[in-house]
């Protein structure tokens, strides 16, 4: 089991690797896995913004209203319909469906997006202010707490095809501050096309970009990902280009920091975020859920779930383990992939290993 830390102010960061009973920077274990030009054969990276003009060419393309009119990534002839679980499975979604049982906890949601159902069932007995924030939780409430979480997960713009789309994902880690974690849906279409117009806006809030908006320089992928689909490895590394902010270059990582991440551990617990989009969302606010996770019941993936009613836009979105509320700080197990079409309550996550590890280095060293 692999873990980074995280020890991040608002302009600094420093990550350590732990393997065993070593410890090093990530810098060094960067330079150990075999430099910047090292790639494993897991790994397919795929070059996006590169250039000045093709970086100043995305930043021209998302104005405030393509950024409104962007959608959730919804399974279509293009999206995934060919992958279909085995006789007896239901077909996977990546989040597609619209929540549609009443809600026990109310959301607070622009009055132009209804609630679907009850807002609120009155509970039998009072609840203690803990038990309340749980109950909350479980049901996809907005986060207004702040702290670092509400600044590292973002929104995701892209194009895929002739269209925009929205996710999410979070900062990561990493010796150059410039990583973001997300899912591998919101990168590539699995053996289909790379994503283009890709940037990654942090701390989004109703069409605000507070923290300065970062287009893609590199995206990573595995190979299981590029070549089948595989939902087993739906998770991505992004490498972002630096923005200016007030007249002074930083870094995505500079800006808002990033949360650690864990390699091989499976948690117990975990506490989602995104940017749900679909009803009863509007896409506007970060989200999150929290709980415990198991296994997939219908043995389609090695995946975990838990259960949560965030729709369509929160993909790629961050699960944190060991997370301090206070703080906003938590540790990357995992991101959100799919709900299976029969069962919306669920949201399923993807493990990290040593693929992911491997795309993570890959994504830090470009």
């Amino acid at each position: 089991m692999t873990r980074v830390t995280r020890r991040a102010a608002l302009t600094s960061l420093t990550g350590v690797l732990i393997a065993g009973a070593t410890a090093v920077t990530i810098g060094q274990a960067a330079a150990q896995a075999g430099g910047p030009r090292a790639r494993s054969g897991p790994v397919r990276g795929h070059a996006a913004a590169v250039t000045a003009g093709q970086q100043a060419g995305v930043r021209r393309y998302w104005t405030p209203s393509r950024m409104e009119h962007a959608r959730p990534l919804h399974p279509g002839p293009a999206q995934g319909t060919s992958r279909v679980t085995a006789a007896g499975r239901p077909r996977r979604a990546w989040l597609s469906a619209p929540l549609t049982a009443p809600l026990t906890v109310p959301l607070t949601v622009p009055p132009r997006t209804p609630l679907i159902g009850s807002a609120a069932v009155a509970p039998r007995t009072p609840l203690t202010p803990r038990r309340a924030r749980l109950a909350a939780a479980a049901n996809g409430a907005l986060w207004s707490r702040g702290g670092a979480v509400a600044r590292t997960t973002g929104k995701v713009f892209f194009t895929l095809g002739s269209h925009d789309y929205v996710c999410s994902g979070s900062t990561v880690a990493s010796a150059g501050s410039d990583v973001v974690v997300t899912a591998a849906h919101c990168v590539k279409d699995g053996t289909g096309a790379w994503t283009t117009n890709w940037t990654f806006v942090p701390g989004y809030t109703n069409g605000k970009d507070p923290y300065g908006s970062y287009t893609a320089r590199q995206f990573y992928v595995a190979s299981q990902w590029s070549t089948r689909g595989d939902n087993n490895y739906d998770v991505a590394f992004v490498a972002l280009n630096p923005a200016v902010l007030g007249g002074t270059t930083v870094t995505a990582g500079q800006e808002v920091g990033g949360q650690g991440i864990e390699f091989g551990a499976q948690p117990a617990r975990e506490v989602a975020f995104g940017y749900p989009a679909d009803p009863p969302y509007s896409g506007g606010q970060l989200a999150y859920c929290s709980g415990k996770v198991s296994p997939d019941p219908y043995g389609g993936t090695t995946d975990t779930g838990l259960n949560c009613p965030m729709t369509a836009g929160s993909s790629g979105g961050p699960w944190l383990s060991s997370f301090n509320r206070a703080a906003g700080t938590g540790i990357i197990s995992s991101v959100s992939s799919f709900k299976y079409s029969t069962d919306n309550a669920i949201l399923y996550g993807p493990g990290l290993g040593s693929t992911a590890q491997a795309l993570y280095r890959a994504a830090a060293r470009g």
